[in-house]
């Protein structure tokens, strides 16, 4: 599984990270981010990211942001 979550930085900036879980719970750092906001957008961009780097697109992603993208 994937986790993706923001922190706000300052006003105008974000920072978003993904982290996968495997079938143990442990946690490996996947990817950071730098935004203006924790949108769509921007955590597309991320996902893209990760799928040019490899990741199966068809893996489960959560995400602590209730309005960010559930995969």
């Amino acid at each position: 599984m994937i986790q993706i979550d923001g922190i706000r930085i300052e006003e105008d900036l974000v920072l978003l990270g993904a982290v996968g879980v495997d079938g143990a719970g442990g946690k490996h750092p996947l990817a950071v981010i730098e935004g203006a906001t924790e949108n769509t957008a921007v955590v597309q961009a991320l996902l893209d990211n990760l799928i040019e780097r490899g990741l199966d697109p068809q893996v489960s992603a959560g995400c602590s942001s209730s309005t960010g993208p559930r995969r």
